[in-house]
């Protein structure tokens, strides 16, 4: 599915986890959480483009990825938020560089299960690696630059780690999902089956899935987050995705 559906799917997976608590940053995790498995396409960086294009909706987009990535991810940023809407002291080698570890080696590991053969697999894994942690990270970064002054940026974050867990497991989990009902499908399975899942329901670029879910999300967007309107609509927009 094109990145921008992915997005609006990832955000309203992100107020259903965590909207109640945070509004609409929970819309703009959710929707880095969708982005995450697209990430991908760093593979068109170390490999020939026939490769690359194998390669795509592969590891990154399989239920291993969201599984074991999506705990690694929840920790990092719940981390971010620990103290005052700030990180904990020592966060980039304490929380920040063992998550890109743990990431790296998780996605090493699939491609090299993989049947999908991928040359550069240690560079390739690097730099997806690399980008997944800076991502949110710039988020985080440039959310406090413009909310600077904000107090209720600075306070404790009110979101558990749970909230986040869900948000990711969620945001990264329903990306592939949604990639299975296009014409090209996706290696859902990987690295355990190469298997291209394609149920060619939903074009790749689809105005009638997208328009009236954005639309729904736009409105939730506009309600108050305690509000059960908000959260109907929402589920509305779910309904009709």
């Amino acid at each position: 599915m094109d990145s921008f559906t992915q997005i609006v799917l990832g955000a309203a997976m992100g107020e259903l986890a965590a909207g109640r608590r945070i509004g609409n940053r929970a819309m703009l995790w959710g929707a880095v959480a969708g982005t995450i498995p697209d990430l991908d396409i760093a593979a068109g960086w170390v490999a020939d483009p026939i490769t690359s294009l194998a390669f795509h909706r592969c590891v990154t987009h399989s239920l291993y990825y969201a599984l074991f990535a999506s705990p690694v991810l929840a920790w990092m940023v719940r981390a971010l938020y620990g103290r005052g809407g700030r990180p904990e002291p020592g966060y980039l080698w304490r929380v920040w560089l063992p998550a890109t570890v743990v990431l790296y080696v998780l996605l090493v590991a699939g491609s090299l299960a993989s049947p999908t053969p991928l040359e550069g697999v240690p560079v390739y894994s690097a730099v997806v690696a690399g980008l997944t942690v800076v991502v949110p990270f710039l988020v985080w970064a440039l959310r406090s630059v413009k909310a600077r002054g904000n107090k209720t940026l600075h306070q404790r974050s009110t979101v558990t780690y749970v909230h986040w867990l869900s948000l990711f497991l969620l945001g990264i989990g329903t990306h592939p999902l949604l990639d299975c009902f296009t014409t090209y499908g996706t290696q859902v399975f990987q690295p355990f089956s190469q298997l291209r899942v394609a149920w060619n329901t939903v074009s790749v670029v689809d105005p009638a899935y997208t328009l009236p879910f954005l639309i729904c999300l736009l409105v939730a967007s506009r309600a108050l987050r305690e509000s059960r309107f908000r959260r109907r609509i929402t589920w509305l927009g779910v309904g009709l995705s």
